[in-house]
């Protein structure tokens, strides 16, 4: 994928990124390359999850754009958010199966980890989608999607108990667009939420 095809994940890199100070004690921020717009000082990375706590193939199954990582007392961490940026080839099945299959997961593996890092039982999960000339029906569709998802949370046995579907233009995403403070409000709100006490 070119970085012209990447240009809503590094809005919502930046996006997100503006969160971290306020966060840094008790969360730690991690990006896909997607993510990022070359000229941070951060090191970007794979984001995959896995169903159980080995980091083999079978047991892959989905990558993610950003994971923020809640910070625990004692040292360990456990996810407290997943975001997911779909910009081409956008379909109702792609966004429900991206879900699904994070919903699946227990764990995120990487090799600058010493041990899995699971999902914490109270995960916000945010779908980000670019919308290209989209027909009233189809932003329809999405709000759809966005109410039916939460109205069945939280699902057995996934620690996603939350989440959104933000879409719109590019424009939109701006620093001060509309999306931008309603994903950035959403994500705070969450961590503010079950911060640790």
């Amino acid at each position: 994928m070119t970085a012209r095809k990447h240009q809503l994940h590094t809005k919502t890199g930046d996006i997100v990124r503006l969160l971290e100070r306020e966060f840094a004690k008790s969360c730690e921020f991690l990006y896909d390359r997607a993510c990022m717009s070359g000229d941070e000082p951060l090191v970007a990375h794979q984001l995959p999850l896995f169903i159980g706590n080995e980091r083999t193939s079978p047991e892959k199954y989905c990558q993610v754009d950003i994971l923020i990582l809640r910070k625990l007392p004692d040292g360990r961490k456990e996810i407290a958010v997943i975001i997911e940026i779909e910009e081409t080839g956008i379909s109702q099945i792609k966004i429900l199966g991206k879900f699904l299959a994070s919903a699946l997961c227990k764990n995120y593996l990487y090799d600058s980890e010493e041990h899995p890092v699971p999902l914490s039982s109270d995960v916000l999960f945010v779908q980000v989608i670019r919308e290209r000339n989209e027909s009233k029906y189809k932003r329809q569709k999405w709000d759809d999607i966005d109410s039916r998802i939460r109205a069945i949370l939280p699902i057995k046995g996934s620690g996603i108990i939350d989440y959104r579907l933000i879409h719109g233009s590019l424009n939109d995403f701006e620093f001060d667009g509309e999306l931008s403070a309603e994903l950035s409000k959403a994500v705070a709100d969450h961590l503010k939420k079950t911060r640790i006490k």
